[in-house]
């Protein structure tokens, strides 16, 4: 992979509508990775990600562990250092996929315009910008209440889908060490409590990050404005990226949630919620 071949990285909380930016910017022909699942993410990067975590013992619902390995210039060098070897390694044709591969060489020599979505790049980010200290970096926010509601309804989902693995009879149930399938995405964002301290900490760590990136090479949009005045918004979002507008925009109109836009106000449990939360929601820009 071309290191010198700058990147588009979406940073932004889970749940907080990257799924629909990354789109769009495929729609408009950036290259966002071959083997992606349901949420627009690259399993390549998906997988980086997750291996940077877990050098330090953190998770994507509990990312504070990465402060060590940042203050380490030492361990955080290291660390880019392997991800470099991941990146130029044939591992890295589970991005590229073969209409990129040149020869037996499987650096990526893309005609256009990429780069990845992660929720998890608002925690690692500081790691890829050793690697690429020139990408541009598109950060969408989305207000606290919802995300952390959303958070919960995913929970909730889950532990519908996985109860059914984990039978109660006293004769079948087998001993927990033996399971190796999880009960919980997230015990922390099963609450309003926890996922909203979660959205906290992730807008504090992206923020934090893009202190050290240029005001020309940055960009942060809010959910709500991107589903009210789309053609605005994405005017604004291709024009950073270097991108033309998708000749067929219904596509994408066909991805537009006004209705998701302050869900939370038409919610008697979620508006008293804002209210009791109105110091840490006010402390991100946002209002109660």
């Amino acid at each position: 992979m071309h290191l010198h071949s700058n990147p588009i990285i979406v940073t932004g909380m889970h749940r907080s509508g990257t799924t629909v930016l990354s789109r769009l910017l495929d729609l408009s022909g950036a290259f966002s990775g071959w083997l992606k699942d349901a949420n627009n993410e690259a399993y390549f990067f998906i997988g980086l990600n997750e291996w940077i975590l877990l050098q330090c013992g953190a998770a994507w619902d509990n990312p504070e562990p990465i402060d060590w390995l940042l203050q380490s210039e030492r361990i955080a060098d290291g660390i880019a250092a392997q991800l470099r070897r991941y990146l130029e390694s044939p591992y890295g044709a589970l991005f590229s996929g073969h209409r990129y591969l040149r020869g037996r060489n499987p650096s990526l020599g893309f005609p256009q315009a990429w780069g990845w979505k992660d929720p998890r790049n608002s925690v690692t980010l500081p790691i890829w910008l050793r690697l690429f200290p020139d990408a541009r970096i598109v950060n969408l926010t989305r207000h606290g209440v919802d995300v952390a509601a959303s958070l919960r309804a995913r929970q909730s989902a889950f532990l519908q889908r996985t109860a059914r693995h984990y039978p109660t009879g006293r004769s079948t149930a087998w001993p927990p060490l033996l399971r190796r399938r999880s009960v919980v995405s997230s015990v922390r964002c099963a609450s309003l409590a926890g996922g909203l301290s979660l959205w906290s900490e992730y807008l504090d760590r992206v923020t934090l990050a893009l202190k050290d990136v240029p005001g020309e090479r940055q960009l942060t949009i809010r959910y709500e404005d991107l589903m009210l005045d789309p053609p605005a918004v994405l005017g604004h979002v291709l024009r950073f990226c270097g991108l033309d507008s998708p000749e067929d925009s219904r596509e994408f109109d066909k991805m537009l949630s006004i209705e998701r836009v302050d869900a939370w106000k038409k919610d008697d449990e979620l508006r008293a919620f804002a209210v009791a939360s109105r110091e840490v929601i006010e402390r991100h820009g946002y209002s109660c």
